[in-house]
């Protein structure tokens, strides 16, 4: 679970571009993602219940969604930066030409990691 929880934060702080540490500082991202899976919710429960995000430079709003569709919605509206979603909200989300990219995939089918905006 450590080698999960730091390979989001360094995927995470990749995302944005963090200038300091100092609390004027840090770089603002808003995380969606679902509590359908036990790997998003053992990525998704540390990053909002400690200060891993604010140690990398970051200020993270963590917000739960029943579904992979409404995450799809968030990231599409821009009410969210970042989502964790599995793989048939992926494609689908993909399929639509949405201006989304795929910046990780985990081990398992439901691990997903998609980024508002173009790469």
């Amino acid at each position: 679970m450590t080698m999960r929880i730091s390979s989001a934060i360094g995927l995470l702080t990749g995302l944005t571009i963090a200038t300091g540490t100092m609390a004027e500082d840090l770089k603002s991202i808003r995380i969606g993602w679902q509590p359908t899976t036990t790997v998003e919710a053992q990525v998704a429960h540390p990053l909002a219940k400690t200060d891993i995000l604010e140690r990398n430079g970051l200020k993270g709003e963590v917000i739960m969604f029943t579904y992979g569709p409404a995450v799809n919605e968030a990231l599409i509206s821009g009410a969210i930066d970042v989502g964790f979603i599995g793989d048939m909200p992926s494609v689908s989300l993909l399929a639509t030409g949405a201006p989304v990219s795929v910046v990780g995939v985990g081990p398992g089918r439901d691990e997903n990691v998609i980024r508002r905006g173009l790469i």
